[in-house]
């Protein structure tokens, strides 16, 4: 598993962790994306959940991380 972020000031910069899963669940997955709606939209719920649609939570065990920031 890869998981890559971009700097929303600096579309130069970058983040990304490789690691392996090491737990699957799709218990408390809803509440888990409630809470990052809450933190990250202000909205008590997600608002793009799709009917039947279900959600999981994946551990990942990080076994390499780096960083790149490029000038802007």
């Amino acid at each position: 598993m890869a998981i890559s972020v971009v700097g929303s000031t600096n579309p130069y910069a970058l983040v990304t962790v490789r690691g392996k899963v090491v737990e699957q669940t799709a218990e408390e997955a809803d509440r888990y994306i409630d809470l990052m709606a809450k933190k990250y939209l202000g909205m008590g719920r997600y608002p793009f959940a799709m009917p039947g649609e279900k959600g999981i939570l994946l551990r990942i065990k990080p076994e390499k991380a780096f960083f790149i920031r490029l000038r802007q």
